[in-house]
Parts: structure tokens; C-alpha cells; sequence
């Protein structure tokens, strides 16, 4: 069985064993271009072209004529046996009856309109990262426009697969969807847009749009503050293990923020998150009894969030009359002491961004 991957860094699997590195960059950029192709025939001419352009004729066919040959060898499956592909003197293509799964073939048979939501997000989950990602080559600019057209292409193709995904219930795209309107990545940023579908997603029970769309409420920058919505999402991602809702409702409700101070609940969430390696709960229920942690934890809240305004002001457009702003470097020595002083690295975040 032969297994390609062309989407994210480019890897070609046969019978279990690597063969991306015998091939070569050129030889996926030629097995991308066949599968752009379908199972249509592509003039070895016009190939020898996009791949080297800069190469005389005669040497452009002859490394053409190399790597198909590479590829041959590779994946044939015996004498008299198929191969991926075939050729003629003027012509190439994929042979479609050959053994072998290629993400970017997958991708393009399904059919947004007729799929189940479960098999329209398994077509999203083939998407593993760009078309040849990483991937430039000098001096071919009619190849590197090509590759680049088809990463737009098939980006848009991604989005509208997760949106119908989600449109039939499927709470993973849902929850997807809602984090690209929030990024403004690949997708016109939309904070109305982001909330309704982490809302339906979080609905549906997906822990990681219960914990998103908690936070969000809880911050009150890209959507109105609601602090009872967000201890509600909270919660109900927390209960279903989610180790940062539940630090993030251990904190509430031992300082006190937007909920009346309850330790006992604070010990119980920051536990339950601690025992899954959290090392900021962890550090929380080791020094639960010191009063003067309390202060301190809110004094550090207080500087990130001023920290957080000036970086926001930081990113937008340069103001009139070349009016800059710098973060003070007393401001970061204290934010540092004051994390140390908690138990937090001096560079770390509290929790990871979640991908699907």
C-alpha cells in the first residue's frame, strides 16, 4: 500500500517505509501536479518546463525522465505488476487503478452537498496543513504560482467543507470554525460569527468551545462580558475534564473574581486540575493557606491585562506625528517577580493554545 501526503510537509509512505527522501522535493512537486491533474494525461514537455525552467530542453527532459523513473522504481509493484505511474514518450498521469491513498485525491472527491457531516469533517481532518507546505523552489515562478494558487484554492475549500460539517451538527468543525472567525486567518475576522458557533458547539458538548467561549465571556474584549454565561461554560467543559476550565474556576473562586470567594470550591477545581499536571494548580493548592499569595496573584493579573492593552495598541497602525509606545522595562522586571513570586516560570504561559 502506498500512502502520499501532500498536504502539510510532503511524506510518501510505501509498504511502511519512507520514501520521501529518495525521491526528492522535485519528485513530490511532480506527484502533486499528477494528482492536480486527476487521472488525466500531462505532457512530459510542459512538466519539464514548470520544474526546470532555467535547464536547457534537453536537460530539463532528462531530469524529468530521472525522477519519473525514481518514482517508478519506488512504488513498483513487480515485474508485471502496476505502477503509480503511467507514461508514454509524451505523456504522463497517475494511474488510478494502482494500490495507494493520497490525501489531496480524498479531499477531492468529496462532495459538500451529499456527505454526512462525520464524513465531511474526516475530509477537513485530511487537511494536514498547507498544499506542500514549506515548500519554495527558485527560480520557477510559473511552478510557485501554481502551488500558491492551489493553496488558496484548496484553503477555501477547507473552510466551506467545515462550515457544511458544522451546518449538519458536527460540533468539532463547529467549534473549528468559531476559532478561525476569532484568528481572522483564513477568514474575515468575526467576533459575532465566532460566538454563534462556539455557542452551537459548546451546546453539543465540546469541551474545548465550553472552556473558548467561557474565556471569552470572562474577558469581555471581542464579545460583551457576561460573567455568570462564562462560569457557566466553565463549568460544564471543567466537568468533563478539561484541565484549564478548571484552573480557570479554581482561581475565580479562590480570589474572588467575578464569583463570591469560595475556597472550598477553589481547592476541589484546582486539585482535580493539578492531578492531570497542571503546574500553575498545583502550585495554587500547595500555598492555598498563605494570605499574602492573594495580593500578589492579583497584582499579576492586573499588570498582564495593562501589559495586554499596550500590546494592543502596539499592533495597530503607527499614529500621526510618529507617536510610539514601548513597554516600560520596569513594568516587565516587576511582572517577572511578581510571576516568579507565584510559582510561574518567568517566560511561560499558563496554558497552551488549542488546535483540532
Amino acid at each position: 500500500m502506498l500512502q502520499i501526503r501532500l498536504f502539510g510537509k510532503p511524506q510518501v509512505i510505501c509498504d511502511g517505509t519512507d520514501i520521501t527522501p529518495e525521491l526528492g522535493n522535485k519528485g513530490c512537486a511532480l506527484l502533486c501536479i499528477l494528482f492536480l491533474r486527476g487521472g488525466d494525461y500531462y505532457a512530459r514537455e510542459k512538466l519539464a518546463a514548470y520544474l526546470w525552467p532555467d535547464s536547457a530542453a534537453s536537460a530539463a527532459k532528462y531530469n524529468l525522465r530521472y525522477t519519473l523513473w525514481k518514482i517508478k522504481k519506488s512504488t513498483d509493484i513487480g515485474e508485471g505488476g502496476r505502477s503509480l505511474i503511467k507514461l508514454d514518450r509524451e505523456y504522463c498521469c497517475i494511474d488510478r487503478a494502482y494500490d495507494y491513498i493520497c490525501d489531496l485525491q480524498t479531499i477531492d472527491e468529496i462532495d459538500p452537498e451529499t456527505r454526512s457531516a462525520d464524513e465531511l469533517k474526516r475530509a477537513c481532518d485530511a487537511f494536514g496543513g498547507e498544499l506542500l507546505e514549506g515548500y519554495y523552489f527558485n527560480h520557477c515562478e510559473d511552478l510557485n504560482e501554481l502551488i500558491l494558487s492551489q493553496r488558496i484554492y484548496y484553503e477555501k475549500r477547507k473552510n466551506r467543507l467545515l462550515m457544511k460539517a458544522a451546518e449538519h451538527g458536527n460540533c468539532s468543525a463547529a467549534f473549528t470554525l468559531g476559532q478561525l472567525y476569532l484568528s481572522g486567518t483564513t477568514m474575515l475576522r468575526d467576533p459575532a460569527a465566532a460566538v454563534r458557533w462556539l455557542e452551537r458547539a459548546a451546546e453539543g458538548g465540546n469541551q474545548h468551545a465550553q472552556y473558548r467561549l467561557g474565556k471569552l465571556l470572562l474577558q469581555g474584549e471581542d464579545v460583551p462580558k457576561d460573567a455568570d454565561g462564562a462560569v457557566h461554560w466553565l463549568t460544564a467543559s471543567a466537568e468533563q475534564g478539561n484541565q484549564y476550565a478548571q484552573y480557570a474556576l479554581g482561581k475565580l473562586d479562590l480570589l474572588g473574581e467575578e464569583v463570591p470567594e469560595d475556597r472550598e470550591a477553589a481547592r476541589q477545581w484546582l486539585q482535580r486540575a493539578a492531578e492531570q499536571g497542571n503546574q500553575y494548580a498545583q502550585y495554587f493548592v500547595e500555598h492555598m493557606d498563605r494570605r499574602d499569595l492573594f495580593p500578589v496573584a492579583q497584582s499579576v493579573a492586573q499588570l498582564i491585562h495593562h501589559l495586554a492593552g499596550i500590546f494592543r495598541e502596539q499592533s495597530q497602525p503607527p499614529r500621526p506625528r510618529g507617536l510610539r509606545l514601548t513597554v516600560d522595562k520596569k513594568l516587565w522586571r516587576k511582572i517577572r517577580e511578581k510571576k516568579i513570586a507565584m510559582g510561574h516560570k518567568p517566560d511561560d504561559h499558563e496554558e497552551p493554545t488549542i488546535t483540532m
